[in-house]
């Protein structure tokens, strides 16, 4: 059993991009190779913050692959993605699609201030753009719920 742990503790390091628990103990990544202590100016490249802390990879601005994934999928006005799909971008993960709603609502909060600056400002154009990314970011919100509904209901993906 303790074998299967570690594949499994493996396995989980390896998908999450982080470090097993013994590993930064004795200062090791992945596989017993040496490395250097992470920092968390360096770490993932969100400054410290825990945003993409769940995910494959991350994206030079910090987002996990996965969210960006979703954010780009073609769109037709203001369909929603099918559930599924979404649940299968983030690999049935109850605990990532539940970070990315807290990424999705960090960015849309975020994204009220910036249409409200930029209406303060005058600035049309900023403002203009600054809602069309609110909109992404409130829809992103509204598929990773459906998603949720979706892997709460149907469970996880067998295979």
């Amino acid at each position: 059993m303790g074998r299967e742990l570690d594949r499994l503790d493996d396995a989980l390091a390896v998908r999450v991009q982080g470090r097993r628990w013994i590993d930064v103990m004795t200062g090791r990544g992945p596989g017993g190779v040496e490395t250097p202590p992470a920092t968390p100016d360096t770490r993932d490249g969100t400054g410290g913050q825990e945003e993409g802390d769940l995910g494959s990879g991350q994206a030079p601005d910090g987002l996990p692959e996965e969210l960006l994934t979703l954010l780009n999928l073609d769109r037709e006005g203001p369909v929603p993605l099918e559930p599924a799909l979404v649940a299968d971008v983030c690999h049935h993960d109850r605990a990532l699609i539940l970070r990315f709603i807290r990424i999705a609502e960090e960015r849309t909060i975020s994204g009220r201030g910036a249409v409200d600056e930029a209406r303060e400002a005058g600035d049309v154009e900023r403002a203009r753009a600054a809602t069309e990314e609110l909109h992404r970011w409130q829809s992103t919100v509204r598929d990773l719920r459906a998603a949720l509904r979706h892997v709460v209901t149907f469970g996880q993906a067998e295979g």
